[in-house]
């Protein structure tokens, strides 16, 4: 099972203490675990999303993925990996009005990594 953990954000509501002075906040934010979130899973989404010229960053300005509590205390069995993409709103919005094509892209992108995954058995 992989759970796809979907999210935005603003770069005005930000806490300070989640950022570093001088480092710009990317398109995407993708959220990692150590355990749950395989290298090839991981490299998928950042190639496919910095294929379609987003700027990418790993763990950065969030961190981690949802990992059911169930998983995590090893009370169910079963094959589970999970990741978090944060797409930041200035990359899809226009004004406070959503970009379609911005949007498509952002759907494909996803449809695309569900399709590998089937494929490659991840």
């Amino acid at each position: 099972m992989c759970l796809i953990d979907l999210h935005s954000f603003s770069d005005q509501i930000i806490p300070k203490d989640y950022t570093h002075e001088g480092v710009k906040t990317p398109d995407l934010c993708i959220g990692t675990d150590s355990v749950f979130t395989p290298d090839i899973l991981l490299n998928m989404v950042k190639d496919e999303f910095e294929g379609k010229g987003l700027s990418v960053k790993v763990n950065y300005p969030y961190t981690g993925c949802m990992v059911p509590n169930g998983v995590m205390k090893e009370r169910y069995t079963c094959d589970f990996i999970g990741i978090m993409m944060e797409f930041n709103k200035r990359f899809y919005m226009e004004g406070d009005r959503v970009c379609p094509e911005k949007m498509k892209m952002i759907r494909d992108g996803i449809r695309e990594i569900r399709r590998q995954i089937r494929v490659q058995n991840v």
